[in-house]
This record gives C-alpha cells, sequence and structure tokens, in this order.
C-alpha cells in the first residue's frame, strides 16, 4: 500500500470537503509519533454527546480517512482506519478527529479492532452500514 506525503494528505482533505462546500476551519493535525492512546477504545469515547453525527462533513472526512489510509485509492479505499494516526511518508501520522471517529463508531458504521488480521495496532473497521451510508 502505498503511504502518501503530508501534501498529498492534504489534497484529498481539500477535495473531500473544501471542494464539497464544507468547512475547512482547521489544519489536521500530523505528528511524528503514533498517539498511543488512541490504541484504548475508551479513550476515543470518552466525550461522547448526544449530537447527530452522520453529517455530510462527517462523511467527508470518513472518506478522507479512508483515501489517506489507502494511498488515494477513492475507487477501491480499503475499510481500515489506524486508531493510532494514518500513516505518512517519509514519517508522521495523520491524526483523525477524535469526535466524529467516536460518533461513527457510537452509530454502528465503524467498529473496533484491537488486533485486525494482518495489522500490527488496533484499527477502526467499517462495517457493512458504514459502507452504506459513505456510497450514498
Amino acid at each position: 500500500m502505498k503511504k502518501l506525503r503530508h501534501h498529498e494528505a492534504l489534497r484529498i482533505y481539500h477535495s473531500e470537503l473544501g471542494d464539497q462546500g464544507h468547512e475547512v476551519a482547521y489544519e489536521p493535525k500530523v505528528q511524528d509519533e503514533t498517539r498511543s492512546e488512541a490504541a484504548a477504545l475508551d479513550w476515543w469515547l470518552d466525550k461522547l454527546d448526544d449530537g447527530v453525527g452522520e453529517t455530510p462533513r462527517t462523511k467527508g472526512l470518513l472518506r478522507t480517512y479512508l483515501r489517506i489510509a489507502n494511498g488515494d485509492n477513492a475507487v477501491e479505499a480499503g475499510d481500515r482506519l489506524p486508531a493510532m494516526g494514518l500513516r505518512l511518508e517519509p514519517r508522521g501520522r495523520w491524526h483523525m478527529d477524535k469526535y466524529v471517529i467516536a460518533k461513527l463508531y457510537q452509530k454502528g458504521l465503524l467498529a473496533f479492532e484491537a488486533k485486525p488480521q494482518g495489522m500490527f495496532e488496533p484499527a477502526f473497521v467499517l462495517t457493512p452500514a458504514g459502507k452504506e451510508w459513505i456510497e450514498k
């Protein structure tokens, strides 16, 4: 799987959100280290509220994350998102929005796997309901 560079990931982010008319209010967080606390599902869920979650902006962010995690292959984007950050070249991790991921999990659009097959770290996985929702 091809890892993207930071500027390529930003292009996807702006394409999925800005070009679709959604607010691009901040520059996503990219750090050299993993977000180790994100390996625990409880960390993701600690600030959930009763918000809707299933918005066009949320769908744009999910599509962005899937494209970044799968080397910008929008047509055949995979269904797994490393919980501790999406890997970039030559190094660094794109940290996903905690609230967005938690809402998608809460709504049953993502599942959490502590040890997904073929991965060395926990990941969120698109559920059948999530696949259906993202394709609408």
